[in-house]
């Protein structure tokens, strides 16, 4: 945060921290400043075209400021004194040449991690996300399963390192750009971002793209960057039809708009985002990095189109006498299976996304208190509507015990 800081990035001042339990507080800590302002999220889906575009501006501007930053390697970023000894250090502040790190090892470390850690911990578990059960049979999940696909993956991480150098430029971003970590002023100007923990220095093609929040992938007017417009018959639309229609157009606005304040004020960003498979070496990666939570199918459909499409995605300039022989194999059964299941989370993906939208709730299920009894409401229409439109006693049997909007222990 000091370092982001320096460089003008709004982050609040840190009066104090400690990195272990060794005071007299008995714990780790930090103090830092309140931020002025408020939360977008508090205003997350009630934004003005004018504003919508004013806060991108806004965000662009800042991570333009974060890809300036001029690193030596990836990792994460440390005082030294906070370092204990014995742990590797490359000095931020240096005139040597930039540390000789293989991308390879950044796109290896956070799988290797997970590996472990599943191997020790795992147990069979139901996906995380409720709506995603119905496409497995209500059935749960084996850790073993994925631990599989980490191991497939540790063998082909090597070979998705892109060969342009450009892109191996160590880069720092903000790990989680969602509206409750950005707080705004009264004319919606950003002034301050919250929540570095998950803060690290990776690549440039693996920091590269559009936030979680403001994307729009899968759209096709937002990936052929069709400056979007609301239907001419929004008017006659029922209620329903109403609600999702602005829906799509917020997303294809903050799509587009992003993407078009990047292109006038982070160059080296915007050209990341347009490399040839960039995005689905971030997304394999991100997905094997992440912590298990009961659902086996992201990676492993990873996995059967890195395979499929080989010869495209690694290094596509080379003969195919040069090339290396892909390391992984599925079978037709398999193949069919694990991209059908993915096929259908996908479209309950963009559904649960536009129900959210409808509702008025982030992707946690977040709401403000002034629109809290609204968004319960909402979510009841829905459930009440999906019930009458089950075929069978097991299907409205299945909807209640695992509807996603309800309250729920999110470890069953």
């Amino acid at each position: 945060m000091d370092l982001v800081r320096s460089h003008g990035v709004p982050v609040p001042q840190v009066y104090s921290y400690s990195v272990n339990g060794g005071n007299s507080v008995g714990a780790e800590y930090i103090i830092m400043e309140k931020v002025s302002g408020r939360t977008l999220g508090d205003q997350w889906y009630d934004l003005s075209e004018k504003e919508r575009i004013r806060v991108l501006s806004d965000i662009v501007a800042i991570e333009a400021k974060l890809f300036a930053i001029d690193l030596p390697a990836s990792g994460s970023v440390y005082y030294e004194r906070d370092l204990p000894e014995g742990v590797a250090r490359v000095p931020i502040n240096t005139e040597d040449s930039p540390a000789d790190i293989n991308p390879a090892h950044v796109l290896q470390a956070a799988a290797e991690k997970e590996s472990k850690w599943l191997r020790k911990y795992g147990r069979p578990r139901y996906p995380v996300d409720r709506v995603y059960r119905e496409f497995i049979g209500y059935q749960k999940s084996q850790p073993q399963e994925h631990l599989e696909n980490l191991e497939r993956y540790l063998q082909t991480a090597p070979h998705l390192v892109p060969a342009e150098v450009w892109l191996h430029k160590p880069t720092l971003r903000h790990p989680d750009l969602q509206p409750n970590n950005i707080f705004v002023s009264e004319k919606f100007s950003i002034t301050g971002l919250i929540d570095w923990q998950h803060c690290s220095v990776r690549p440039l093609f693996l920091c590269a793209g559009i936030p979680n929040y403001l994307q729009n992938y899968g759209d096709a007017d937002s990936e052929n960057l069709i400056e979007p417009s609301l239907p001419e018959n929004l008017a006659d639309m029922n209620e329903d039809d109403r609600g999702f229609a602005l829906e799509q157009f917020r997303r294809r606005q903050l799509h587009f708009y992003y993407l078009a304040a990047t292109a006038t004020m982070n160059k080296s960003h915007l050209h990341a985002c347009m490399y040839e498979s960039g995005l689905f070496r971030r997304k394999i990666f991100d997905h094997a990095g992440e912590p298990w939570e009961g659902n086996n199918i992201p990676l492993k459909a990873d996995l059967v189109r890195l395979a499929q499409h080989w010869p495209q995605l690694v290094n596509p300039d080379v003969s195919a006498e040069r090339r290396p022989v892909c390391p992984i194999a599925f079978t037709e059964e398999e193949i069919k299976e694990c991209l059908s299941i993915a096929e259908q989370q996908d479209a309950a993906d963009t559904t649960l996304e536009n129900l959210r939208g409808f509702i008025g709730i982030s992707t946690d299920g977040w709401v403000s208190n002034d629109r809290y009894d609204h968004a319960v409401a909402q979510a009841a229409l829905m459930k009440e509507r999906v019930m009458e439109y089950a075929e069978n006693d097991f299907e409205r049997e299945m909807t209640e015990a695992h509807w996603p909007f309800d309250d729920h222990d999110e470890k069953e």
